[in-house]
């Protein structure tokens, strides 16, 4: 499967689950945010992120086979980073970031469906990112897998880690922030021409320019700070 096509499926997918939550929660607008209430909201469309969420692990799983090039897959493994429950703990954040004990005082507005129709595109997201990732570390014929972002600009924090490049990492430990458009790039042993590696290339400049501005210090709090003057046109 093609990048392109990948995406036209990546993007039809969270554009139904968008208007499947705005639908579903609608009839909660306006409404005290008890806990009980929160709780049928996470009912009404957790099944709606499951089932994105299964899709998008599929679209990944058909990406892998693809690199493949006719080589035999692995079989795929099931995720477990999400479940209702951490379903249910999300939106109680959305609501109540604070966790004022005090339900009485929210309601639940039209920003907070926003909010939570973002969370649960990340968390449709996930799941493809998080099976490419798994393939990755499983399957050695690939030297790993590598970060790309075809939606510049690039915030300073997916800079970083762009300029990472191919790699082996958990999926319960790869960061991928709330509204994040990057993607998950399988790299075979070997490969330097994989799609999104002159971009890992200008990132690896950016992130060495950044460390000598830092004082030749790593830490990412000031290799972001570095990186907004170096690129201001990134998003914060």
């Amino acid at each position: 499967m093609k990048s392109v096509q990948a995406r036209h499926v990546r993007d039809t997918t969270s554009q139904t689950l968008t208007n499947a939550l705005a639908k579903a929660l609608s009839p909660f607008v306006g409404r005290t945010a008890s806990k009980a209430l929160v709780g049928l909201m996470g009912k009404r469309t957790a099944p709606y992120v499951r089932g994105a969420r299964s899709t998008l692990s599929r679209l990944a799983t058909q990406q892998y086979i693809t690199a493949l090039e006719g080589a035999k897959p692995l079989k795929p493994t099931k995720l477990t980073r999400f479940d209702d429950m951490v379903w249910l703990q999300s939106l109680e954040k959305t609501i109540n970031p604070e966790g004022n004990q005090d339900s009485l005082a929210v309601m639940v507005t039209e920003e907070h469906v926003q909010k939570i129709q973002r969370s649960g595109e990340h968390w449709a997201l996930d799941a493809e990112r998080g099976t490419l990732i798994d393939y990755a570390m499983r399957d050695k014929r690939f030297e790993g897998w590598a970060r790309m972002d075809p939606v510049p600009p690039t915030c300073p924090f997916c800079t970083v880690l762009i300029s990472i490049g191919p790699k082996r990492t958990d999926p319960t430990k790869a960061h991928f922030h709330a509204g994040d458009t990057c993607e998950v790039v399988l790299v075979k042993k070997g490969q330097t021409d994989y799609e999104g590696a002159n971009q890992v290339k200008a990132a690896e400049e950016k992130y060495k320019q950044a460390v000598r501005l830092n004082g030749g210090k790593t830490d990412l709090a000031g290799l972001v700070k570095q990186l907004k003057t170096i690129d201001p046109e990134g998003q914060n």
